[in-house]
């Protein structure tokens, strides 16, 4: 192989082996040092009081018993698998839940112009155990399309419980706003929070619902178009008038 060839493979290598190694290094920096930065302290807590357990369940008299060791592992690793999976799958996404919640709803709740809605239909939420979410689709105009119609959702909030608790004395129900869409088309306005990312499986969250009649309307796309002014009464009386004058005379 020619000597420029294998100085410039050779350079290429460093070039990669460079990107690489300043990747993993953002990777470690941004990433992982955050996490272990709060694991750490807390398994630096924890420890002395899983040691303290083990010998108070695996020794007697200052002996340690080899059965009673192994009851005290097996006991303790149960244990922390159990608290592992309680805080992964429950008390931990309700946190970040309600934190959302709570944000979102005072900071970023916006109101939309009158709008079609669906009627709202029942499904899985994927993210949940067996949990079930309301889902509605919205378009401008009574004919859409994938690109132009966009799913709000209606779902428990334990934040919006907590705020009709102490506004109204009665729990928030996602189904009764949901039960204003009473029809298979709606026009509406809603008070929503959230936005819909596909990417990261977003949707937007309504929790008000103020409906009007759907406006009867012949005009390109399901547009709402504008009633005709009725006539004022003098302008229609005029010619009825102008008719008698001719049959007197």
């Amino acid at each position: 192989m020619d000597k420029a060839k294998i100085v410039a493979w050779l350079d290429q290598w460093r070039h990669n082996a460079s990107q690489v190694k300043q990747t993993l290094s953002i990777f470690l920096t941004k990433y992982v040092k955050p996490v272990f930065s709060f694991f750490l302290p807390l398994w630096t807590w924890l420890a002395p009081r899983y040691v303290s357990l083990y010998q108070k369940m695996a020794y007697d008299n200052g002996k340690h018993v080899p059965a009673k060791g192994a009851g005290a592992l097996a006991v303790l690793t149960a244990g922390t698998i159990l608290t592992l999976y309680v805080n992964l799958w429950y008390i931990l996404p309700a946190f970040f839940t309600f934190t959302y919640d709570t944000v979102a709803y005072n900071l970023f709740s916006y109101k939309t112009e009158k709008l079609y809605f669906s009627s709202p239909q029942w499904i899985e939420d994927n993210g949940g155990d067996g949990d079930k979410v309301l889902s509605v689709f919205s378009c401008e105009t009574r004919h859409c399309d994938l690109d132009s119609s966009t799913e709000y959702r209606f779902r428990d909030s334990t934040y919006l419980n907590a705020v009709k608790w102490v506004t109204k004395f009665e729990p928030y129900d996602p189904a009764d706003v949901a039960g204003i869409l009473l029809s298979e088309l709606n026009y509406c306005s809603v008070t929503a929070y959230g936005v819909r990312f596909k990417p990261l499986d977003w949707y937007p969250y309504i929790y008000d619902v103020e409906c009007t009649v759907i406006p009867q309307t012949n005009s390109p796309l399901g547009k709402p178009e504008e009633s005709a002014q009725p006539k004022p009464v003098k302008d229609a009386v005029a010619p009825v008038a102008a008719a008698a004058d001719v049959v007197k005379s």
